[in-house]
């Protein structure tokens, strides 16, 4: 089963949009998905988050975070 990776951004849609197509297509390994887009059931299976100008209150979210690498 693939880890689910949230991308949490506050850039326009086309931007954020823009970055998920690259994400998914260099980590084929993991589901990449928009914060938006994450159940908050799974809020708690996330422990990897990839971030460009995130929101802190959706960060702050995901309580088992462990890692957070930013596209900058």
């Amino acid at each position: 089963m693939k880890s689910i990776v949230p991308f949490i951004s506050s850039l326009p849609k086309a931007d954020i949009d823009q970055w998920l197509k690259v994400l998914k297509k260099k980590l084929p390994k993991e589901k990449i998905v928009k914060f938006s887009n994450l159940k908050k059931t799974d809020y708690h299976k996330v422990d990897v988050a990839i971030v460009a100008n995130p929101n802190p209150t959706e960060v702050k979210k995901l309580e088992n975070l462990k890692w957070i690498q930013s596209v900058w």
